[in-house]
């Protein structure tokens, strides 16, 4: 009997990380012309995980079909290819249930077994010819369980704090990656060779990973427990001693104004610097300096009373203001961490942010707004990050997101739920790479940039910024209370090297 063969590529389907294969045969030649019973269809489709770990069980599922027939009772067998010499050979059978579906009792692989090729077939008998679907192999991977201690990027809180009293970021991965995998955290002294003591229990998320809070006093080791068959694995010992993430390239905690540090941002001291700041300034009267914070405000400016009308009417009548707005003044680092601990401001009307800019523009050149806050009144309790990269000289290539909306009440992997911007400070960061940008809050990764056009250095910059659009929504600058509202509190900043 000849037969003809057609694989359904674009019927294989992923799911779950399965692979699923679909062959099927038509037999008793090509149906004739006009009048006559058709010909028979078979087809069988295979499910299997792509990867398994040493003693880690799984299931072969799938579904075969013959027209004309019953689903139910249809034999399906499964073989195992020999390596050595390329043979199929029997490991076991079943029948088909409701609507066609199988599947075998679990299996697992061992060292010695290795990496299997798997396939299955359906033997309809008189109906058609043996239907053997796509092997599939199962690689058997190995596990492994790392420990990763990143900077100081987790101290929410009401008040103010010495960078000392942030938590650093605990990372813990295991791979292959499986969601809910229990994992026990210890920990020691640096570099001892004391008792490990238990530190914290995680489990993992859908990508291997789970998160802790660890201290420069530490070092730590992950250790995931006999699993689903799988064995226990524990990790090397990982901390802050010894890596750049101890030890910052720049650090302020603002016990001064240091002008070796800040200085106010340049070209921006004058009114008409900008298109949409033609009636604000950076002017040293609203920055100052107290109890370990630097306080960015935005304020009338006593020596131009008047009307400014240096901007769009459209914006409607406008006042001289004068606003926080300062950038290290000689540091630059291109990639690595940039941290900073911030309480932004209640008021609408003036929007807090911290970013970098990179010095000039051009190929290779971005700015990058790690946070900045409108206030809840105005748009909602949302922080947005804003990426501008200049891949060419004539091209530009932004990209914006907002952090999880609403921030407020959320839990997440580290720390409590989150509170207002506005009501307490939290420590924003990004982290940039060769391959982009991830941002945090808290130790929390809230959002990624994947992009490689820019790569010139960057300086940090601070500020409360007031677009001429948003006077309209100033209030009370005349009095103390008012003022009070429209002050973004930083305090700490740090950058540290990739």
């Amino acid at each position: 009997m000849r037969t003809w063969i057609v694989v359904a590529a674009a019927a294989a389907v992923v799911a779950s990380a399965t692979m699923v294969s679909v062959v099927t045969v038509l037999s008793d030649e090509a149906p004739p012309a006009g009048p006559g019973p058709a010909a028979t269809r078979t087809g069988v489709q295979m499910r299997a995980p792509e990867t398994r770990m040493p003693g880690e069980p799984f299931r072969i599922r799938g579904r075969a079909s013959i027209e004309g027939a019953s689903l139910t009772g249809l034999p399906v067998h499964l073989q195992r290819q020999e390596k050595e010499s390329g043979e199929w050979v029997e490991v076991g059978s079943t029948d088909t249930r409701h609507h066609g579906t199988y599947s075998f009792p679990a299996l697992t692989l061992d060292e010695v077994e290795g990496t299997s090729t798997f396939r299955t077939y359906v033997d309809p008998g008189a109906l058609d010819d043996p239907v053997v679907s796509e092997p599939r192999e199962v690689q058997l991977v190995p596990q492994t369980v790392g420990v990763l201690v990143q900077p100081r990027l987790i101290d929410p809180g009401t008040r103010p704090a010495p960078m000392s009293a942030a938590a650093a970021r605990g990372v813990v991965t295991v791979s292959p990656a499986r969601a809910g995998r229990p994992v026990e955290v210890y920990q020691r002294p640096p570099g001892s060779q004391e008792q490990w003591q238990p530190w914290e229990s995680v489990e993992t998320d859908a990508q291997g990973h789970a998160y802790f809070r660890a201290w420069e006093g530490g070092e730590y080791k992950a250790v995931a427990p006999a699993w689903h068959g799988v064995a226990e694995q524990t990790s090397l010992a990982g901390g802050l001693a010894g890596t750049p993430a101890r030890t910052p390239t720049f650090l302020d905690e603002f016990d001064t104004f240091d002008p070796a540090n800040w200085i106010d941002r340049p070209g921006q001291d004058v009114y008409g610097a900008g298109a949409t700041t033609m009636c604000a300034k950076a002017s040293p009267a609203a920055r100052k300096v107290a109890g370990g914070v630097l306080a960015l405000g935005v304020l009338p400016d006593p020596d131009a009373p008047e009307p400014c009308t240096q901007g769009d009417p459209e914006n409607g009548p406008l006042q001289h203001v004068l606003q926080g707005h300062v950038q290290s003044t000689t540091f630059t680092q291109a990639r690595g961490w940039f941290v900073a601990r911030v309480k932004f401001q209640s008021g609408k009307g003036s929007y807090g942010a911290f970013w970098l800019s990179a010095e000039g523009y051009g190929r290779g050149s971005a700015e990058t707004d790690i946070a900045e806050y409108t206030g809840a009144s105005l748009w909602g309790d949302s922080i947005t990050a804003n990426w501008d990269a200049d891949g060419s000289s004539f091209r530009s290539s932004p990209q914006r997101f907002r952090y999880p909306d609403p921030l407020v009440g959320r839990e997440f992997p580290i720390g409590p739920r989150y509170q207002s911007a506005e009501d307490a400070y939290h420590v924003y960061a990004v982290h940039w790479t060769a391959s982009g940008y991830d941002f945090y809050v808290d130790g929390n990764l809230v959002g990624s940039v994947q992009d490689q056009s820019a790569y010139n250095p960057g300086r940090v910059v601070l500020s409360n910024l007031v677009r001429d659009w948003n006077q309209e929504n100033l209030r009370d600058l005349d009095t103390a209370a008012g003022q009070a509202a429209y002050v973004v509190k930083v305090d700490w900043v740090a950058v540290y090297e990739e």
